[in-house]
């Protein structure tokens, strides 16, 4: 795992997390193969950033995973958790 010096790279972090965003918009848009090939790069680079940004602010992280939930259930469920699909005929 890497674990940078604060003091050589003072903006790691961010620098991390936005190629993180980046590797992952990068894996939702190819198909096949491509995204296989990936995927490799873009689960070590999650560790990377979980390991030096998310996991010493847990409170920060909390909130970011909570937000992705909602994304997620939004878009898997979007009638809601307990609702059903309205369908009206005109």
């Amino acid at each position: 795992m890497i674990l940078p010096s604060p003091t050589l790279h003072g903006n790691f972090n961010t620098i991390a997390y936005i190629v993180l965003v980046a590797a992952i918009c990068v894996v939702r848009s190819v198909s096949g193969w491509w995204r296989t090939f990936a995927l490799i790069p873009t689960l070590y680079m999650t560790a990377v950033v979980w390991e030096n940004v998310l996991a010493p602010s847990p409170a920060v992280t909390a909130e970011i995973l909570f937000g992705v939930l909602l994304i997620v259930i939004m878009t898997v469920r979007p009638q809601g958790l307990i609702g059903t699909a309205r369908v009206e005929i005109v």
